[in-house]
């Protein structure tokens, strides 16, 4: 098993993050912070964006772009709500000049 597997698995909880979204402590290794912040998007809802949003915009900017694409990837009718929070499109208006 590579290093990078075993990771994956040892990542931050998302309900641990999400109960503390401002002060949890953020990982070091790259594939720690990639693997919070897929986790966090396959498991966003209405109720839970917030908390999930300020964790990720404590991450450099690419993580909170793999998160967004994530998010609006999911194409389901139960996830169409996310394409259009203020959430993300603050974030958008913000970084349009990294992300576009």
């Amino acid at each position: 098993m590579s290093n990078g597997y075993q990771k994956f698995w040892d990542m931050t909880e998302p309900d641990r993050i999400r109960k503390n979204p401002d002060l949890v402590e953020l990982p070091t290794h790259r594939l720690d912070l990639i693997a919070n912040a897929v986790k966090l998007a396959q498991s966003i809802t209405p109720e839970n964006l917030n908390a999930s949003w300020r964790y990720v915009n404590r991450l450099d900017i690419e993580f909170q772009l793999i998160f967004w694409v994530i998010v609006c990837q999911m194409n389901s009718p139960s996830f169409a709500w996310a394409s259009n929070t203020p959430e993300l499109n603050n974030w958008l208006k913000t970084n349009a000049d990294k992300v576009l």
